[in-house]
């Protein structure tokens, strides 16, 4: 996981996924996932990541460069998937709107809360025509708590 952060949400996206499916059905197992890739997000939007290059020592060009995952690309790969396989579960939609919360809280950056608030769109987009007029009012609270956290840590 510490050597390759996009295969470790990879990882835990697939455990997600087939708690997630008609097969096994066990939402629980996927909102401890959704959880786990919160907190991993959270370490990652407190990093600043730079490629890491190898330079010719002659010339000073950079002959090798490997990008190293960045928070934009472990958020795609994190909630991608979950969103389009869960967006009939409810608790796997109000688990991913909880942790892009959470993220939200953890930082100031309003590059990361532009791509959180993408995530929360594409979310409202696939799941409006599935919930009860309950659950929609559990996840505009929640749409709600995400836009007031990022009104309040814009600079």
């Amino acid at each position: 996981m510490q050597q390759d952060v996009g295969f470790g949400i990879r990882q835990i996206v697939d455990i997600a996924l087939k708690a997630i499916s008609p097969a096994v059905n066990d939402p629980t197992t996927a909102t401890t996932c959704i959880d786990h890739l919160g907190r991993l997000l959270i370490l990652l939007a407190k990093r600043h990541i730079s490629p890491w290059e190898i330079k010719d020592p002659f010339s000073g060009d950079v002959i090798v460069s490997l990008r190293k995952i960045n928070f934009h690309d472990a958020l795609e790969l994190a909630f991608t998937q979950i969103r389009q396989y869960g967006k009939s579960d409810m608790a796997v939609t109000l688990a991913m709107l909880r942790v892009i919360k959470e993220i939200a809280s953890s930082t100031g950056n309003t590059k990361y809360h532009e791509y959180l608030w993408h995530h929360v769109e594409l979310i409202e987009e696939v799941t409006k025509n599935y919930f009860s007029s309950k659950e929609v009012k559990d996840f505009i609270r929640l749409k709600e708590d995400i836009e007031k956290i990022m009104a309040l840590k814009l600079p």
